[in-house]
Order: C-alpha cells, then structure tokens, then sequence
C-alpha cells in the first residue's frame, strides 16, 4: 500500500501476530491519521516478506507483493475499495529466497513506472524495472554489491522535493545514509549521512 505521509494521506496494511490482515485507511487528518481499521483476511503467516510496492500493474491502484517460505512471489492487485481492498493473489514467478530484503521504491529510473529492488543473501542489489503491464517487470539488472553493510533498506519516495525517488539505508552501526535518487540509469547521487543512533530502532518504515 502507499505509505503514510505526515500529511495523514497514503493507507497502511498490518498483519498480526495469528497472520491477520488489516487494512487501515488514511484519513487525511494528521492528529487522527487513520480511519477504523478493516479486517482483510486470514492465513498470511505463509508469507515470510511482505511489501507495499505502489502501482506495478499499471490499473492506477497501489499493489502488494508477499513471498511464500517456499521462494514463491505473489502479486495482491489493488482494488481501490477499502471492504476488499486486493484481488486474487497472481503468482509472479518462484526462486526469490535468492533475496533476503525486497523493497518497493517508485520510480527509480524515470520511465514513469515505479520499480522494485531486492538484495541477494550475498549483499548485491538488483533493481527490477517496472513495466506498468501485467509482465511486471523487465529482467534484472545488478545496481552493486556490498549491500550486506545495511540492516535496513527503505524507499521513501521523494524526500527532498526533487522529484525523483530516493533510497533509506541504515547501517548495523546505527547510522543512517539516504541515497538520492538521480531519475536515470544511474539510479542514485553519493550517498548523504542523515545521523547515528539509529541502532534503538529494529524497523524503520
């Protein structure tokens, strides 16, 4: 789902701890960000990695993808309707325990389509371009190594009012690095030094 801004826009999706579904609309009022929540479903705990990746099918709604233990991607094509708020899960493709961390970023390249990255268990990011189609996204591309510095990995959106999305890293040291996005192949600018003593948080979202 998209993410909520200070503003009090964007909805969040939370499971719990018996692998329940709630969908949590914005309210657009940042003292009471959230209208009452509505249960989604039930059985969630199969998935192991779960994340809000904006439009990827290209229909204007925001979407979600969650990976089985098994490896196996599924696509949660969003409906815009807060009572059902995804369609029939769609598989992607199989093989993704290649990837310890999966993250919805927008557009990182420009094109328009918003994109995702994944990190390999050996610390390389891949970016998968989207396609705003139903194929999703184009193959792979490598972006770099050394990823494996990193215990969190966000993307944000635009953070500083350039228009581009920009990349949120946090280094086991607790310190953290934003990545600015360029909106070309390049993906990003050097990366920048927010601060330390992020270490106190275990999620950053």
């Amino acid at each position: 789902m998209t993410a909520l801004r200070a503003d009090g826009t964007g909805d969040v999706f939370a499971r719990d701890t018996t692998g329940v579904t709630w969908y949590f609309p914005g309210s657009g009022n940042p003292s009471v960000p959230f209208r009452p929540r509505v249960r989604v479903s039930a059985g969630w705990q199969i998935y192991d990695r779960m994340v809000g990746v904006r439009d990827i099918s290209g229909d204007g709604r925001a979407d979600l993808l969650a990976r089985e233990k098994s490896g196996v991607l599924w696509l949660f094509k969003g409906t815009g309707d807060p009572v059902t708020p995804f369609a029939a899960r769609v598989k992607v493709s199989a093989g993704w325990t290649l990837y310890d961390e999966l993250v919805g970023t927008g557009d990182l390249t420009g094109d328009g389509k918003p994109d995702v990255m994944a990190r390999d268990t050996t610390g390389g990011m891949w970016i998968f371009k989207g396609t705003g189609t139903s194929a999703l996204f184009q193959p792979r591309l490598k972006i770099s190594n050394g990823w494996q510095a990193y215990r969190g990995l966000i993307g944000p959106g635009d953070l500083n009012l350039d228009g581009r999305a920009d990349f949120v890293a946090r280094e086991a040291s607790g310190a953290l690095w934003t990545f600015p996005g360029t909106g070309t192949s390049t993906l990003f600018s050097p990366r920048v030094k927010v601060g330390g003593g992020w270490e106190v948080y275990d999620l950053v979202l």
